[in-house]
């Protein structure tokens, strides 16, 4: 969505957002309002892009779809400062893997998560979720996008933070279960790392 808008930056305003769900969850839609005084141009322009990113996706988004649909003219937009701001805030946000494991092939480390991008009655919510198997990675990851939306004017939160546990393959309580399994079963674990937030008890 970010790079549609970006592209037609300088042909529209933006009304409304309504992109993602869930913090813990990565988005599977988007939907926006924008206005234009300019509609051949912007669907010239909106169909290039669009084309262009369900090209570059197609082995990995069978089904993705882009859409334009005609709708009533908005009654607020933003401005096109608080426009820009948005847009390029959420750009320079690291959105998926930023490190991965040294330890652990495979393992993702850090990352970050997009979830859900709001803009309704002039009002702008933008939810991440910065996840690590290491603390200080994570509030690294945290700081460097918090920094960014500072920069762009915007105020920002931290909350809702699990902490960081980087995998011990080396743990005694790893062994005693491993010792354990190959007793009852007469085969070895398979041990896996993921990177997610984990209820343990």
């Amino acid at each position: 969505m970010n790079r549609i808008l970006y592209a037609l930056k300088d042909i529209s305003l933006l009304a409304e957002i309504n992109g993602g769900g869930l913090r813990n969850a990565i988005p599977r839609e988007s939907e926006a309002i924008i206005a234009t005084d300019n509609s051949p141009v912007f669907e010239d322009e909106f169909y290039v892009i669009a084309k262009n990113i369900i090209d570059e996706f197609d082995s990995l988004e069978k089904e993705l779809e882009i859409e334009l649909e005609e709708c009533p003219t908005p009654e607020k937009v933003l401005s096109k400062e608080d426009q820009l701001a948005l847009i390029r805030a959420i750009y320079t946000t690291h959105n998926g893997v930023f490190r991965m494991s040294p330890d652990i092939e495979d393992l993702v480390e850090t990352s970050n998560n997009i979830a859900r991008v709001e803009v309704k009655d002039g009002a702008i919510k933008i939810l991440c979720l910065t996840r690590s198997s290491v603390e200080s990675g994570k509030m690294n990851l945290a700081n460097n996008i918090t920094s960014g939306f500072e920069l762009a004017g915007f105020s920002v939160k931290l909350s809702g933070s699990y902490p960081g546990w980087k995998p011990n393959p080396n743990s005694p309580i790893l062994k005693v279960l491993e010792n354990t399994y190959e007793n009852i079963f007469s085969s070895k674990p398979n041990i896996l790392a993921c990177h997610a937030g984990l209820e343990c008890g």
